[in-house]
């Protein structure tokens, strides 16, 4: 019986964290509109784990806070213009978090195992991408040569490390961007820090974060790592702040990171990537009219309105320029909900990937690696497991036991 559990519950969600990585940049053209392959995966996968797991049920407080988010955008919708796509597309995105589903303790340590080995595989593969190009040979991305019809656009798969260069950022093949490469390598070292301690690993990560030359996944690995630091041993603390200084180091005094490190005043430019992405957004969603920032300017508006500086929304300032204060504030709520219900530094982690640094609201790339990890990490007593676990073998054991 428990293995016949095992299949039924491990290979949908497998699939899941596979396709989360391997098959971000696939997509599906209906008309103008791009549909991420990875959505309709998730829909289908969560039907078949909905089936077969009979712990499996639906969250009161989310479905109360979902619909009442839903109810008032209807109302204020009323005599506006929007996106009915862009509607219908956050209501597909997020109607998989309105139930719960559980799963055997080995199962769980098992899936997360895997996904790691998932960004294992892509590290290896980045880093190649970089040196590769050291030895003088090209960037290599076979899926840069699919037709446009297969693969999302909208992002830049990889560019210059500067404007005067011929290397490429490395993207690990498989990610949009460089800058959610160095994001799912981040959450990859918090987890392995967290649980297993398997240092070589955490060295690998270390050095394909680098070669992507993104700032995005140094912000979130420091943001989360820090508490972390706090709870581990003393000489396992020293061995993490060693090792990150020396590959930091060496990073930093070569070219490459000179040029990294100089982007650190890109916050002074108001068409900086730092200000798109960070200050922009806000700007433009506080300086709305009042009507406007209480009730929002419509779904989709944001990706059809032109503005005097170039802007990349995150999740709140999207919120909040479409959907207004008071049906955000519900939406805050239920990620509230879906975030740090028995959360840990893992979910808080990827609620700092998923809020600030990631394509935010309706990038179905980011929303379902949440909803296929989160369920696997958020009942795990990492303070318990810090204080008495040093070995990656004991760490397994002790995890099995807790969860």
């Amino acid at each position: 019986m428990k293995a016949l559990e095992f299949n039924n519950y491990t290979w949908p969600v497998t699939f899941l964290l596979f396709s989360s990585i391997f098959l971000q940049r696939i997509a599906i053209t209906v008309g103008s509109n791009q549909i991420p392959l990875i959505l309709v995966l998730t829909l289908l996968s969560l039907l078949i784990i909905l089936l077969s797991n009979r712990e499996s049920g639906i969250f009161v407080v989310r479905i109360t806070l979902f619909f009442s988010f839903l109810l008032l955008t209807t109302l204020f919708m009323l005599n506006k213009e929007y996106s009915a796509f862009s509607y219908f597309y956050l209501i597909a995105l997020y109607v998989p978090f309105l139930f719960y589903f559980n799963f055997l303790n080995e199962i769980k340590i098992n899936l997360i195992q895997r996904f790691l080995t998932f960004i294992l595989i892509t590290s290896f593969i980045g880093i190649f991408q970089f040196v590769f190009q050291l030895i003088g040979g090209s960037f290599i991305d076979p899926l840069a040569y699919l037709s446009s019809s297969y693969t999302q656009q909208g992002y830049l798969s990889t560019y210059q490390i500067s404007y005067d260069s011929n290397i490429m950022k490395s993207n690990g093949i498989f990610y949009l961007e460089p800058s959610l490469f160095s994001q799912f390598l981040a959450i990859g070292i918090v987890i392995e820090i967290s649980l297993f301690k398997r240092w070589w690993r955490i060295i690998i990560y270390l050095l394909a974060l680098m070669v992507t030359f993104s700032g995005t996944g140094i912000l979130l690995l420091v943001a989360a790592t820090i508490p972390i630091l706090f709870k581990l041993k003393l000489k396992n603390m020293l061995l993490f702040l060693i090792l990150g200084a020396i590959i930091f180091g060496l990073f930093a005094s070569s070219e490459f990171g000179q040029y990294t490190l100089s982007r650190t005043q890109e916050y002074k430019s108001p068409n900086s990537s730092f200000s798109t992405r960070f200050i922009n957004p806000y700007k433009v969603s506080i300086d709305s009219e009042p009507k406007d920032l209480l009730f929002g300017h419509g779904p989709g508006q944001a990706d059809r309105t032109e503005f005097i500086y170039p802007v990349n929304f995150s999740v709140l300032p999207k919120l909040l320029y479409e959907y207004g204060l008071i049906p955000s504030i519900l939406f805050v709520l239920f990620l509230g909900h879906i975030f740090l219900y028995r959360g840990n530094v893992i979910s808080y982690s990827l609620l700092i990937m998923y809020l600030f640094l990631s394509g935010g609201l309706l990038q179905p790339q980011t929303v379902c690696l949440m909803l296929s990890l989160l369920p696997l990490v958020l009942k795990i007593d990492f303070d318990f497991n810090l204080k008495q676990v040093t070995s990656p073998k004991k760490n397994l054991k002790k995890i099995r036991q807790m969860v």
